[in-house]
């Protein structure tokens, strides 16, 4: 919305429509990132996974440092800073949520067809071959069942938000046999066309703003490894949401709705 990409150097330097992003602690990266959660300038929204506060402290030390793409850590002023966060996060206990092991790279041709329809196609991380895919820029979806369906074992995170997904396209995400992560919020689908049984490995699902039902009850209930769930302005019931906690205990479901405080800054009159 702001005409920020984050998926080059170039384009982070280049910021958005807010101007620069990387001007230190007070810059637009870090502010989005500190302001509390609740605010509705907060970095990433906040029916999205958060940053730790470890990770957002190293961004900013990184920021803080020059926001240099390529110096070693040592080499920063900050280093003992930077190391210091480090260490926190490769010291979590939290198990991974990628597959434990490792696949072949994914069809090339087949990642040019989702490139090219408009869908964002990246790697989880530094040599793995496990991808994300998202449908932010998709105009039309005649070109990405098949193209998808490629690459069935190597996707394993998928956003679809705010899109209208044909059946073909539903049915594919369907056969992301790794699929860990899946949004789909605000997006219109055929309840009956996504077997999210056939997805027994979601650890995230957001159905916000989709307006499904009981009808999905079933499905969500065989999902024993699911750790967060938002069915914000979805039908489902609070007998529906007690079944899924008594089947899931370790389930963590996101109804939405919150009650904030008002604040002062809320009720604020500014003049020129």
């Amino acid at each position: 919305k702001g005409d920020l990409r984050l998926d080059s150097e170039d384009f982070m330097r280049k910021g958005g429509e807010s101007g620069p992003i990387l001007d230190g602690r007070k810059g637009e990266l870090c502010r989005r990132l500190l302001l509390p959660e609740e605010h509705e300038d907060h970095m990433p929204p906040n029916e999205r996974e958060q940053p730790s506060s470890a990770e957002i402290e190293l961004i900013a030390a990184w920021v803080e440092s020059g926001a240099d793409f390529s110096a070693k850590v040592a080499s920063l002023d900050n280093a003992a800073l930077v190391k210091s966060y480090w260490n926190i996060l490769q010291a979590a206990t939290d198990p991974s949520w990628l597959p434990d092991e490792e696949v072949d790279a994914g069809d090339a041709a087949s990642i040019t067809a989702l490139a090219s329809a408009g869908a964002l196609v990246m790697p989880v991380a530094a040599n793995s071959n496990f991808l994300t895919v998202d449908f932010l820029n998709v105009r039309g979806f005649s070109q990405i069942a098949t193209p998808l369906r490629k690459l069935r074992d190597q996707v394993v995170e998928l956003r679809s938000e705010g899109k209208t997904l044909p059946d073909s396209v539903a049915a594919a995400i369907a056969d992301l046999r790794n699929l860990r992560k899946l949004s789909l919020a605000n997006t219109s689908f055929k309840a009956d066309a996504i077997d999210l049984s056939a997805l027994p490995d979601l650890v995230y699902l957001n159905l916000t703003g989709t307006g499904v039902g009981e009808e999905v009850l079933a499905d969500l209930t065989e999902l024993k490894q699911l750790k967060k769930l938002y069915l914000f302005r979805t039908n489902v019931t609070a007998d529906g949401i007690a079944l899924l906690r008594e089947r899931n205990p370790d389930l963590d479901v996101d109804m939405g709705g919150y009650d904030l405080p008002v604040l002062v800054t809320d009720t604020l009159v500014y003049r020129r």
